[in-house]
């Protein structure tokens, strides 16, 4: 006779796991981890903004595993618009970056985790674990940092934390080499509006003109990923 599960249980319904990655290598290792979780079901795997959002529309899913580095976007929008379809969705944000900004943008659009690509498996396993459960998870490292500057032990801030998340989207697209018109066409704005955007960066970041800011900006995402 097989003893009835406690209140709270889905042992015999997996928890419907959506991994959004564009790099084939990631969504691998992910659905290889998942395989061996009898908790977890990996539902599907997409590459684009695009098609996880059909993705949700199509099927009920309990979790979004997404890459916050979309090479079309910088993936906070997506957070925002998978909540805004389903707001019974789970997300865990994985990201090269590991500083504070990031976590904290991130779960201000609706993320209730955020690890860095590069941990260890078991460290994914426990924040989903934590996602089921209804608890923000973060990565070890990014809580310490975010709690020692919360308690005022850690004065370390970010040159970009002053920016708004489109200024920031506007200075990743320029360390890639983005044109200011490919900018503004993929943000369906004018090109006179990126301008304006690139003088407000210019300003905050204290850089002389655009030579500099374009220089600042290909450094931060090369080492950033």
């Amino acid at each position: 006779m097989v003893a009835p599960s406690r209140k709270g249980e889905r042992d015999f319904h997996p928890f419907k796991v959506l991994l959004v990655s564009d790099f084939p290598l990631v969504r691998m290792g992910l659905v290889s981890l998942l395989a061996r979780q009898p908790k977890f079901s990996v539902a599907g795997e997409c590459s684009t903004a695009e098609e996880a959002l059909e993705a949700v529309s199509r099927r009920q899913l309990d979790i979004v595993v997404l890459d916050l580095s979309l090479r079309t976007n910088l993936g906070l929008d997506l957070v925002r618009d998978l909540k805004a379809a389903d707001d019974k969705l789970r997300i865990l944000v994985t990201s090269v970056h590991e500083d504070t900004l990031y976590a904290g943008m991130a779960l201000s659009a609706g993320a209730m985790a955020y690890v860095n690509r590069n941990i260890a498996p078991q460290e994914v396993l426990n924040a989903l674990h934590g996602l089921i459960a209804g608890q923000i998870f973060l990565s070890p490292h990014i809580a310490q940092k975010m709690l020692g500057k919360a308690a005022g032990l850690i004065d370390e801030t970010s040159p970009l934390e002053g920016l708004s998340e489109r200024e920031l989207e506007i200075f990743q697209m320029i360390g890639k080499g983005w044109t200011t018109r490919r900018i503004a066409h993929h943000l369906s704005i004018s090109v006179h509006t990126v301008e304006t955007y690139r003088e407000r960066l210019r300003t905050k970041l204290g850089v002389k003109n655009s030579v500099e800011l374009s220089f600042r900006a290909i450094v931060w995402v090369l080492m950033n990923g």
